[in-house]
């Protein structure tokens, strides 16, 4: 998650360099100013080509599946039955549950994929978390600051 969020970092800067030319442009309302905005697109540091592009479409990408990761990873923690049923299943099969070599969580299947091994099997548990999934508009109305009124107690 961090090489993502620093390739995401330095390929945010990159695009940034986008916004600066677009408000140097906005403001260039004059001949000299346009002519020295001319100048500046000109430099290698205002350019802005297709791998950089790239570069920070993967990175938001890549961000997107680790936070997707994470959010799934602490609502399996917070799940009851799915946790039971880990917990059985590892008993039965004689896994220790923190042994496990690979985690992986699937959305748009609801799958969580545990591997105990490195044979590249693992075992699956679907539709736990279907019932708790959110749009983003419903993430970001939950996230809203809600005032209370009242005094503090002393």
């Amino acid at each position: 998650m961090g090489e993502a969020i620093d390739l995401l970092t330095d390929a945010s800067t990159e695009v940034l360099t986008a916004t600066g030319i677009m408000e140097a442009a906005a403001a260039a309302d004059t001949s000299p100013e346009q002519t020295a905005l001319q100048g500046m697109m000109g430099q290698e540091e205002y350019s802005i080509d297709q791998a950089e592009v790239d570069a920070y479409n993967q990175a938001v990408a890549q961000v997107e599946n680790y936070a997707q990761q994470a959010g799934a990873f602490m609502a399996a923690a917070n799940n009851a039955d799915l946790t039971a049923s880990i917990d059985s299943y590892a008993q039965v099969n004689n896994f220790v549950v923190g042994n496990y070599t690979t985690i992986t969580y699937t959305q748009s299947i609801d799958e969580f994929v545990i591997n105990w091994d490195n044979d590249g099997f693992g075992s699956g548990w679907q539709g736990y978390l279907t019932e708790d999934m959110v749009s983003a508009d419903e993430l970001f109305e939950a996230g809203e600051y809600v005032e209370q009124y009242g005094t503090m107690p002393n």
